[in-house]
């Protein structure tokens, strides 16, 4: 992935912004200004954490320069939960190779947060070894930041937050996927536009969708009906003759977004809705909080429109941590309900329950769960779903006598001489 490759002038003097470049600047920067905090050669500091709020603070401080470049906050978010596409490069500290998940916000400044979680097991290097890598490496990195090569990140990073509250628009990159979607009246590919770039302070951002599927897998379902829809939308709000795979970055000062493209880096139902519901995150079906005291862990799970006869809970270990996995059956978005003598048909182009069939949540934790633990999951009409009682480790064990094994010259009482 350490090519030459790098966000390049076009013709008109806009800047245009690659997928590839910004997925590539966000592994870069993860893999390089962190790394694994151990204990020794071997395991991980798991009580070493840093607060995900911070990492992307830190990120966004590094591309303020060239925001274009950047990620936008959504897309970032879920880069760092693990969800890139095959073949792309991966964020570094997944929860498969051992950096465990948790949410441990107890200082003032990060309550309130949608999503407060940290990352355990990692430190922050603020001034990474850069020579080792190629030429082509470090001159795209300079390139996609703006910043010389032996920078540092300061302390202060961690606390720059001007970006969240400025207005940016979530795009995809790709506009080559779009196109094949929806072509404009003369025949050219929809052009996107990012929201204007007013001074140093101004933070547009060029983003991309994580969660969408090939055009290939949509195949004919209510889903894919969706997010064609979304996508032609999009496509049709402006249309231009440049065919190239890109986001071309407005340079102009006036503050106005063209088109109605959604501001913010939100789904498209927050314009439509208000209050803590705008909070939310998660998926609609098995959405999960996790609580947590001294003895243990109480996860409840809403399974709305979820065959309950069909349900299964179970967990496993892995080496840090432990997971309890919901099986389930969705029940949504049938085609046809008859109520009476009435029939009805699913008519909305994007339903918000996910489709019938089976699915699988897995809700990991903070510490292993004892082997010879007994979890019990209830049923909670007030949910709809369930609560899960997950019991912790004690921190003092009980203590156990060793067997000790001795040679046989002093089994018989002998008295060992130092």
């Amino acid at each position: 992935m350490q090519d030459g490759r790098s966000c390049t002038p076009s013709k008109g003097g806009k800047r245009l912004v690659r997928r590839s470049d910004s997925i590539w600047g966000a592994w870069f920067f993860f893999q390089h200004y962190f790394r694994p905090a151990r204990t020794d050669k071997v395991g991980l500091r798991l009580d070493q954490f840093m607060v995900q709020h911070d990492m992307e603070n830190m990120y966004m401080w590094v591309f303020r320069e060239r925001p274009e470049n950047a990620l936008g906050k959504m897309q970032l978010r879920s880069y760092m939960n693990g969800h890139a596409r095959f073949g792309e490069p991966q964020f570094p500290f997944s929860v498969e190779k051992g950096f465990t998940r948790s949410h441990r916000m107890q200082r003032k400044q990060y309550r309130g947060l949608s999503n407060p979680q940290c990352v355990h097991g990692i430190e922050v290097v603020r001034k990474p070894n850069l020579c080792h890598l190629s030429e082509d490496a470090k001159k795209r990195w300079v390139e996609l930041t703006g910043r010389d090569l032996d920078f540092v990140l300061p302390v202060e990073a961690g606390d720059f937050s001007a970006w969240r509250t400025l207005p940016c628009t979530d795009l995809d990159f790709e506009r080559s996927e779009v196109c094949s979607l929806s072509k404009c009246s003369n025949g050219s590919s929809a052009k996107k536009q990012l929201s204007p770039k007013s001074g140093e302070a101004e933070f547009g951002s060029s983003t991309l969708d994580l969660s969408c599927k090939l055009i290939g897998q949509m195949g004919g379902s209510s889903s894919s009906g969706s997010s064609l829809q979304k996508r032609k939308r999009k496509a049709d709000l402006s249309c231009g003759n440049n065919d190239e795979e890109c986001c071309a970055h407005n340079g102009s000062h006036s503050g106005e977004i063209l088109g109605e493209i959604h501001q913010e880096d939100h789904p498209s139902w927050h314009s439509d809705s208000s209050g803590v519901i705008l909070d939310a995150s998660g998926p609609v079906t098995a959405a999960k909080s996790v609580y947590e005291d001294e003895k243990g862990y109480l996860i409840m799970v809403s399974l709305p429109f979820t065959d309950m006869t069909r349900l299964r809970v179970s967990w496993l270990n892995t080496a840090t941590h432990g997971v309890v996995k919901i099986h389930g059956v969705s029940t949504a978005r049938v085609p046809v309900i008859t109520r009476g003598e009435r029939i009805f048909k699913l008519t909305d182009t994007s339903p918000e329950h996910c489709p019938q069939g089976d699915f699988v949540r897995e809700i990991p934790l903070a510490t292993r769960i004892p082997e010879s633990a007994e979890l019990k999951a209830f049923y909670v009409e007030e949910s709809a779903g369930l609560e899960i009682m997950v019991p912790k480790h004690s921190h003092i064990s009980e203590e156990r006598e060793v067997r000790v094994f001795l040679p046989p010259q002093l089994e018989k009482g002998d008295v060992l001489l130092l």
